[in-house]
């Protein structure tokens, strides 16, 4: 029984195991085809992660490449940059290596030119300093040789007022020779270089008879301005006025050379001159009859006042005193024989008088001096005779042309 049992057992258990070993066969076989599936699916996903693999190293190499691409256009910028910088620095370089060798040259060439433009200048002022004090030389002995002029003109000054009253006379009748102007131009002259805070009453004096013989009457009444205010003697100023009158005559202010007159006149009634240029004033204003006592003043004065008489016989003729008027032209001849204008107004008034033979007479002697036809016929006074036959023959006689 035992034998049976042991046999039935080895067969279950021989079944068992050909059971189990079909299980484990096809457990196996089940195996092996998941292995094979596994196998399969981690060759196609190693075939996936190698394609990954691949494409990530080629787009690795590609970003490596563009990289390297971009890394070397950087570099070479850099390198371009930093060529660039070294050229500049080079440049620089040789710009500081320039100046540091041209300064210290520069220097030692502008310090040259710097000492020879002082030793110029100084040379230049040296050759100044000594044309200066020259020049201060040649002043002061030009000073000194003015200075002793002007003392020497001040004492002649001094000396001789008689002199200036002399010319003044001269200066106020118009009858200063060219000796006298010249004489009064030179010491006018002389007197510019003397301050006119140092000048004298009879300095301005000087100065204002040679501005009215200039004709610069306005000056020449400035200057006499002057020499009343500076004047204390009285004897001075009576000439003094009556030619500051005879400027203010010349400018055609009769009524104020008038009052000139008077003054000098009031500060010496011997002045005949002042008498005299009254009656011309007088005689502009055609106060004939004032005029008239002037010029009787000035001849009862000087007796041989040549003008006198001649101005006296043509007021004396204005006021139809014909016989008065022949005496002063007598007079005027017996002073002056050679003046034909003196024969010539004597005619006139024979002419005026309706005398003839005396007026042809007197026109005779008057044309024996040369006295010009053309002006006879020009005469209103001879217009009575133009018709005349001995008038006639007498002009045909000395007309010259």
């Amino acid at each position: 029984m035992k034998k049976y049992l042991w046999i039935i057992l080895f067969f279950v258990t021989t079944l068992c195991f050909a059971q189990s070993n079909a299980a484990i066969n096809q457990a196996s076989i089940d195996n092996n085809l998941v292995i094979q599936l596994v196998d399969s699916k981690l060759v196609n996903l190693d075939n996936k992660i190698a394609v990954v693999v691949q494409s990530n190293q080629d787009g690795i190499a590609d970003l490596k490449a563009r990289t390297d691409e971009k890394l070397a256009d950087k570099f070479k910028q850099f390198d371009d940059r930093n060529n660039q910088i070294d050229r500049w620095l080079s440049v620089l370089g040789l710009l500081l290596t320039f100046f540091g060798i041209m300064t210290p040259l520069g220097a030692f060439l502008l310090n040259r030119k710097i000492d020879k433009n002082i030793k110029d200048s100084q040379e230049l002022l040296d050759k100044e300093i000594k044309n200066a004090i020259d020049q201060v030389k040649n002043k002061l002995l030009e000073s000194d040789r003015l200075l002793t002029e002007m003392n020497g003109f001040h004492r002649k000054a001094e000396i001789s007022a008689s002199e200036i009253q002399d010319l003044a006379k001269k200066a106020s009748s118009g009858s200063l020779t060219p000796e006298d102007s010249q004489k009064l131009k030179n010491d006018s002259n002389a007197l510019k270089n003397i301050p006119e805070n140092e000048l004298t009453a009879s300095d301005w004096f000087i100065r204002g008879l040679n501005a009215q013989n200039q004709k610069d009457h306005y000056e020449a009444i400035t200057y006499y301005n002057k020499v009343i205010q500076l004047n204390k003697k009285e004897d001075l100023n009576s000439p003094v006025y009556s030619n500051r009158g005879v400027a203010k005559f010349k400018l055609g202010l009769y009524h104020d050379a008038i009052k000139d007159y008077d003054l000098a006149i009031k500060l010496s009634d011997r002045n005949y001159q002042a008498y005299f240029n009254r009656a011309l004033a007088n005689k502009k204003l055609e106060d004939n009859e004032l005029a008239l006592k002037d010029y009787d003043k000035v001849i009862e004065i000087q007796p041989d006042y040549y003008d006198a008489y001649i101005n006296l016989g043509i007021i004396l003729v204005k006021l139809q005193r014909y016989d008065d008027a022949l005496k002063n032209y007598d007079k005027a001849i017996s002073l002056d024989p050679k003046d034909k204008n003196n024969y010539f107004d004597k005619a006139c008034v024979y002419a005026l008088m309706k005398n003839k033979n005396e007026a042809l007479k007197w026109l005779e002697n008057a044309l024996q001096l040369d006295y010009l036809v053309k002006d006879v016929l020009k005469d209103e006074d001879w217009k009575i005779y133009l018709d005349d036959a001995d008038f006639k023959s007498l002009i045909a006689k000395y007309n010259k042309q």
